[in-house]
């Protein structure tokens, strides 16, 4: 008679389990999985063996890790194991306590159908025959099994049946839950879907989830080096200092609140998990629309290995990834992970000379600067700026040498290596994992460290919209048309840039993070701790030479932000009821030098030596069960935010008060820039000493280099909030249920720098105006249906939702004040030639207002099906409609001086009621009426174990805007241009609605299965040009593109 230990969960396991039973052999212990609640309640569902071993009074153990029972199966010797579909890996030392080993009994002939599913297989592939076998665990089948979990991270656990598509677990209500039991929508990717599609950062998920769109900010924002992530049409526009997401994003659900930090997050990670909808209870402010989670990878006690993956690709791309997981003790376990990501540019980039400012580039660069000495040598729009003058060979030139700054300039390629649009980063993490001797406690620590050294992002000129535009003209005087992109840039290729500021990210982020798990009695307690420290000294090229009357640049001198966030919470349950209750902190204290600068009027600083944000809240939430299948969720959050800013300040330093050399002198300005002052001979940061000359210690104006204070920003705001959550599911079958909710959320509000209105403008000088903005608000009802088949091997969920989005933060350049300010007519032609004369000027700020409520409604559908061994298709369906439906009327600032036709001080004078527009009946961006993402793969399985497996991605989208102004809903309004219709251009060559378009991502795997991996890709295979986002740059509509074909190969060893 021999002792058993029975390992098994499912159905098939039980004619097993009755056969020994029913045998002289003895049971000792049954384990099975545990019984799992019904997520809407605590109805207990225990499996069938489970059920099978309490009525037959056999000793029945259900422990959540196998780990916790190892001196109990070493002190009770038994003969043999038997282990049939049990759910969970058997610990390799416990392998070694049973006297003739272990058997494990598969449902198919093996090698045939290995893995999940087997009997499903044989049924759809119609086999004549199949059967069971029977295998001696061993110790280096069991090593092959755990290095393959362990290489590739998978987010699903294992199946209860090991049958059909595999559970997805997700932490979106605060415990670990099935996916489809989840009464909310929620999408996941895995660790090896993240690898296989090439998602090295957050902006990476653009498109690849229901609803989600993340570009990274470029244009005006493109300074800050943040992701804009947009989700159901609620966006946020604000990625400075002062701005918050719409989207809250969490590392091992501990809130990350700064927009750069999200760039250090894709390495190494278990699974990406998103929530869809408001999360203002569980999750609370700044996840108004949903909660993007990043799970990373962590120890593994079960042992010691690793993996290497290298990757290398067209522009010189080339990447690692590494892993090492060592287990140091019983308890103590070790997880080492390295990433490493190089990409050139794909843009063809130059540094031209006929910008007026070299300070930022490179001595190298400069002595390469040649002048221009005939026609045909000019290639781009700024080596015809105004500044230039003209020269004898010029038409039409008057060659008028007061007018003139410096002549045009030849331009100098760009090493792609170092240029914008690059990939430049680094990160590493090192994880721990320690188990407490009390088998209920563990604690989870890990340091992180990233670094981006890229050039970051600019965007093109927008060829569509310009290939029939006609009348735009350049130079002094504008005779020469430079409508297309062949005219600017000599072809319709638009992936070149033309700069006099060389990109620089210089982003350093460091982070820690803790979370220790226990229980309190019968409750499960969950503390997460997490510290950033984020530091960033930049600078970036705003215009790229489109607008070369100003050559605007932005950069960051000093950007040093230091966070702490905690989030402690209780999951408990009664016979009727689980909840949840917790509260949560964040504090982040920034210390921020930046300044704006424009070549011919000097630099603006913004100087916060000390800007904080704190925020608390206590929360809870329940699901009581009404019946069998019918359960009440209801749950609040109470919100407390506190924004502060002492001593910051905004600072000038510009030609007009001495800090910058006066070079506005006509007649001579020739000698003053390349002779007399010779600004280019300056320090790029000739003017930041910073300390004590910000508090003006050591200077005093007017002098070259001191700086004098415009405004004192000394402010602070605070707010408070309940958000709340009611909702109702109905338990439909075993394998479907329907959900439905109401919950509303909000963004707090924020500062703005203060204003004070100068002794030239034509209000009250020395008024002090604030610009801070209220919160958002967000209040969604959506019902859903989550399900799957009997066989297990199709799953879908469905939603519809209606959302009512209130006070949308809208960041842009906002009017503020008029002013009087000196003109100086240079035109021979004009009356007042050779005079200065005092005009009225707009004066804008970069700042952010709310408007009034916006509408949303949309149905998303997601799906997963096996349709054959060894085929699995998945992918999701999307519908939007958004609306504006409150009056809202703002000032229209979406390429307001060209599609007006008026000067940029005419167009934003906030006097002239032609210059506004409502923007009622509008759509949010990036809400089209449809969209459908599929992916497939298949597996070929060779006799010699190997499997080759060819997939796809295709994303196909519908038409939408990319901006809230809608331009073609405007054609026909009353105002705008001085003439017929809103605007003096066509609609064809601004609008900011982009067309419908589609994408190909290609895969081909070799998978050894002893060890390695070789894989081919090819993202965006067809190199389509897809618009993220469009602009106007000084009259030249621009926008963000998708990147060329980016075609590779992977390789992967796990040992």
């Amino acid at each position: 008679m021999a002792k058993i230990i029975f390992f098994g969960t499912p159905e098939f396991a039980l004619p097993i389990l009755r056969k020994i039973n029913n045998s002289k052999h003895e049971i000792l212990t049954v384990y099975t999985q545990s019984p799992k609640k019904s997520l809407r309640g605590q109805k207990i569902n225990k499996s069938v063996i489970h059920e099978f071993a309490e009525k037959n009074k056999l000793n029945v153990k259900t422990p959540e890790r196998l780990e916790v029972e190892e001196n109990f199966l070493e002190s009770n010797s038994f003969d043999l194991g038997i282990v049939v579909a049990y759910g969970k890996l058997i610990p390799k030392k416990i392998l070694n306590f049973s006297k003739y080993g272990f058997i494990n009994i598969h449902a198919s002939l093996l090698p045939k159908y290995r893995g999940a599913a087997p009997i499903q297989r044989s049924i759809i592939n119609r086999d004549k025959e199949t059967g069971i076998s029977f295998m001696k665990i061993i110790e280096k089948l069991f090593q092959t099994l755990m290095l393959l979990a362990l290489a590739l991270p998978i987010y699903a656990q294992e199946s209860d049946d090991d049958e059909g598509i595999e559970v997805v677990i997700t932490t979106a209500t605060k415990t670990e839950k099935d996916i489809l039991d989840t009464s909310q929508a929620v999408s996941a990717l895995s660790g090896d879907e993240i690898v296989q599609l090439g998602l090295t950062s957050i902006k990476d998920l653009n498109n690849m989830v229901p609803g989600l769109y993340v570009q990274g900010a470029v244009g005006p924002a493109g300074e800050h080096n943040a992701p804009v992530i947009t989700l159901r049409g609620v966006r946020t526009s604000n990625v400075t200092e002062l701005g918050d997401p719409a989207v809250g994003t969490h590392v091992d659900g501990i809130y990350v609140t700064r927009g750069q930090a999200a760039n250090a997050l894709m390495f190494d990670v278990e699974r990406v998990e998103l929530s869809r909808g408001p999360q203002g209870t569980l999750f609370g402010a700044n996840s108004v629309v949903g909660t993007l989670n990043i799970v990373t990878a962590k120890p593994n006690f079960e042992i010691q290995g690793g993996s290497l993956t290298l990757n290398a690709g067209r522009y010189n791309e080339a990447g690692v990834q590494a892993h090492y997981n060592l287990p140091v003790t019983d308890n103590l376990a070790l997880r080492f992970a390295y990433a490493e990501n190089r990409k050139d540019s794909y843009l063809t980039g130059y540094y031209s000379g006929s910008q007026l400012d070299w300070r930022a580039l490179p001595q190298n660069i400069r002595d390469q600067f040649q002048p221009i000495s005939s026609q045909s040598e000019k290639t781009f729009l700024d080596d015809y700026s105004w500044y230039l003058g003209c020269q004898v060979w010029q038409t039409d030139c008057w060659a008028d040498p007061g007018w003139q700054f410096s002549v045009p300039y030849n331009e100098v390629l760009a090493d792609p290596k170092d240029f914008y649009n690059n990939v430049d980063n680094m990160a590493w993490r090192v994880s721990a994992t320690y188990k407490f001797n009390d088998d209920i406690s563990t604690l989870n620590v890990q340091y992180e460290q990233y670094q981006d050294s890229g050039a970051g992002s600019v965007g093109a000129p927008a060829c569509e919209l310009m290939k029939n535009r006609t009348g735009t003209l350049v130079g002094d005087p504008a005779v020469y048309p430079k409508n297309t992109c062949t005219d600017i840039l000599g072809s319709e290729n638009r992936y070149q840039a033309f700069v006099n500021v060389p990109g620089e990210a210089n982003l350093d982020i460091e982070s820690f993070r803790a979370v220790f798990k226990s229980k309190l009695g019968d409750l499960d307690l969950t503390v997460n701790y997490g510290y950033q420290g984020l530091k960033q000294s930049s600078q970036y090229d705003i215009d790229q030479g489109y607008n070369y009357a100003y050559g605007m640049s932005f950069n960051w001198n000093d950007l040093d932000v230091k966070t702490n966030v905690v989030d402690a919470f209780v999951n408990g349950s009664t016979d009727n009821m689980a909840y949840v209750i917790g509260a949560f902190i964040f504090n982040e204290d920034m210390y921020a030098l930046a300044n704006f600068h424009a070549d011919l009027q000097g630099t603006t600083y913004f100087w916060q030596p000390e800007r904080v944000k704190d925020h608390f809240a206590l929360y809870g939430q329940g699901t009581y069960q009404l019946s069998d299948d019918l359960f009440f969720t209801f749950g609040g959050r109470f919100n407390y935010d506190e924004r502060y800013d002492e001593g910051g300040r905004n600072l000038d330093c510009s030609q007009y008060v001495g800090c910058h050399p006066y070079i506005d002198k006509f007649g001579d300005r020739f000698n003053v820039w390349n002779s007399g002052s010779n600004v280019n001979s300056y320090a790029y940061d000739f003017w930041v000493q910073y300390g004590k000359q910000v508090d003006g210690v050591d200077c005093v104006a007017p002098a070259i280099g001191c700086a004098t204070v415009q405004t004192e920003n000394d402010v602070s705001e605070s707010w408070e909030n309940f958000s709340w959550r009611i909702g109702l599911d109905w338990d439909m079958s075993d394998l479907a249920f329907m959900y439905t909710y109401l919950a509303t959320a909000y963004k707090t509000g924020s500062l703005g720098d203060v204003y004070v209105r100068p002794s030239n403008s034509i209000g009250t000088p020395g008024e002090r105006i604030s610009l801070a903005y209220d919160p958002e608000y967000v209040t969604t009802f959506e019902l859903g249906i989550k399900g799957k088949n009997e066989a297990n091997t199709v799953n879908a969920s469905f939603n519809i939702f209606f959302t009512e989005y209130d006070g949308k933060q809208f960041t842009g350049n906002l009017p503020v004040d008029t002013v009087l300010v000196e003109r100086y007519i240079g035109n021979p032609s004009d009356p007042n030639f050779g005079q200065t004369i005092l005009e009225e000027q707009g004066v804008t700020v970069w700042a952010t207002e709310n408007f009034g409520v916006q509408e949303i409604f949309g149905a998303e559908f997601e799906y997963t099906w096996l349709p054959y061994d060894g085929g699995r298709i998945s992918g999701f369906v999307t519908s939007y409609h958004s609306e504006i439906t409150e009056d809202f009327v703002t000032m229209w600032r979406y390429g307001q001086d060209y599609l007006f036709s008026r000067d940029y001080a005419a167009s934003i004078d906030p006097r002239n009621p032609n210059n506004f527009v409502n923007l009622r009946g509008n759509e949010a961006p990036y809400t089209p009426r449809l969209s459908l993402s599929i992916r497939g793969e298949h597996t070929y399985r060779f006799a010699n174990g190997m499997e080759l497996k060819p997939g796809f991605s295709y994303r196909w989208e519908d038409s939408s805007y990319t901006s809230i102004w809608n331009a073609d809903k405007h054609i026909n309004d009353a105002g705008g241009f001085d003439g017929p219709g809103y605007f003096s251009q066509p609609i064809e060559t601004f609008t900011d609605r982009r067309p419908s378009w589609e994408m190909w991502d290609y895969f081909l795997t070799l998978d050894s299965k002893q060890g390695w991996y070789l894989q081919g890709y090819s993202y965006n295979a067809h190199s389509e040009i897809v618009p993220y986002a469009l602009w106007i740059e000084a009259g030249f509509p621009r926008g963000a593109y998708s990147a060329p074909a980016q075609k590779g190969i992977r390789f992967g060893y796990y040992w």
